[in-house]
Order: structure tokens, then C-alpha cells, then sequence
């Protein structure tokens, strides 16, 4: 990442985990465990982080939600992490609005109704991720407002 080769990062962060589920745990201390997944953390968060300041919503996704799963960072990163995926998920459901509103707008009502339908799965897998729907309040709106505008029911 460090030389601005994120599609490889995503890559080595995936082998490197794939390597530490190798090791069994009894042949490292959990202390040593715990620092590994805090580095593997920060790589997914970090990676995940610059997507996000670059506007690149889906792409930060992914990699937020991998950083998500750590649990042994501690409730401080957790909640940062946790953020971040909230500003993807708002980020994606304000970029597909208006894409899906166009859609609408150009004849293509099934196709938009479809892409909608698929949005409002997204932001609502962010309660499965352990998102709450207070977090979750801008995009589900963002969301019912689209929907509503379709015609459709998309209660959250």
C-alpha cells in the first residue's frame, strides 16, 4: 500500500491470513495471535480508509467489513472501523440512488425496481454485520426515499 499498490495489498492481506489459519494455535502465544490480527487489521482499515477518502465507496466496502471481523482490537478500533463502514454504506446507497434513478427516469422502471431491491439488501446486511439501525438511519432513508419514489416497500 505504502507504494500506492492497493490491488496487490488486498492480495498479501489474504495470504497472510490464509498463512496465520496454517499455524495452529498452540505454537504461538496469543499475545503474538493478537498482534498479528492487529496489523492485519490496520492493513484492511487503512486500505479500506483511502478508498473511502477517495470516493471509491465499493471498492472500501470489502476490505472495511474483513477489518470488521477482527475483534481482538479492542472496542476504540471497533467503533472506528464500524464508522467507516457506515460511510461506505451511505456512500454507496448516494451514488447508486442516483444511478438507479436515472435508470428510472430513462424508461428502464424493472431494471431500476431490481437495482433498488439489491441496495436496500446491502445497507440491511450492515445490521448482519452488527451495524445498528441508528447507524444505519441516513442510508435506510436515503434507501426508502428511492423506493418510495419507485413505488416499492422497503421497510428496513
Amino acid at each position: 500500500m505504502q507504494e500506492g499498490r492497493e490491488s496487490e495489498a488486498v492480495g498479501a492481506l489474504q495470504r497472510a491470513e490464509d498463512l496465520l489459519q496454517t499455524i495452529p494455535p498452540t505454537r504461538s502465544p496469543p499475545t503474538r495471535r493478537d498482534e498479528v490480527d492487529q496489523r492485519l487489521w490496520w492493513g484492511y482499515a487503512e486500505l479500506g480508509s483511502r478508498r473511502l477518502d477517495a470516493g471509491d465507496y465499493e471498492e472500501a466496502l470489502d476490505p472495511l467489513i474483513h477489518a470488521l471481523r477482527f475483534t481482538s482490537i479492542g472496542p476504540e478500533r471497533q467503533a472506528e472501523t464500524r464508522a467507516a463502514v457506515v460511510r461506505a454504506l451511505e456512500g454507496i446507497a448516494a451514488v447508486r440512488a442516483l444511478s438507479i434513478r436515472r435508470l428510472a427516469e430513462a424508461g428502464s422502471r424493472d431494471e431500476a425496481i431490481v437495482a433498488a431491491g439489491d441496495l436496500h439488501g446491502l445497507v440491511k446486511r450492515g445490521l448482519e454485520l452488527g451495524l445498528s439501525e441508528d447507524d444505519l438511519v441516513a442510508a435506510f432513508a436515503r434507501v426508502r426515499r428511492l423506493c418510495e419514489e419507485l413505488g416499492m416497500d422497503a421497510r428496513a
